[in-house]
């Protein structure tokens, strides 16, 4: 079994790189969402987190319940083209404060705004699972 940081990293790897719903993508998170005390139920296998803006609120608000998180588009005469845009952070710990979504060189992975909250949930656990990791 893999360790849930892996785990996490190799999902945020696969979403940055995603240009559209992937259900290997779905299934890969399903199974880091399962780890817990509280599974998804089977029936849902594999929940649509690459597709469905719903599912991955319910992911966030499930797996970090005290989280801040926005999403939001970007585009028009400021910004050629969209970008979504999205953040997770825990309110005042420092703890998941990082920011996905901001427009850089390779923007493809950020096509939808499913993609680019779950990107910013990736990078939210994997903070937390690294600090878990050093103290």
């Amino acid at each position: 079994m893999t360790d849930p940081l892996t785990a996490h990293c190799r999902a945020l790897e696969l979403v940055e790189k995603a240009t559209g719903p992937d259900r290997e993508i779905d299934y890969q998170v399903c199974m880091i969402a399962d780890s817990g005390d509280d599974p998804i139920p089977s029936y849902c296998y594999p929940t649509p987190f690459t597709a469905s803006l719903d599912a991955v609120i319910a992911l966030v608000e499930r797996e970090m319940p005290d989280a801040n998180w926005e999403v939001k588009r970007i585009g028009g005469a400021w910004h050629p083209g969209f970008d979504h845009c999205a953040r997770v952070a825990r309110p005042y710990s420092g703890k998941g404060d990082h920011e996905d979504g901001k427009p850089s060189a390779d923007a493809r992975h950020k096509t939808s705004a499913a993609l680019a909250l779950l990107a910013a949930f990736l990078r939210a656990r994997i903070a937390e699972l690294e600090q878990e990791a050093v103290g």
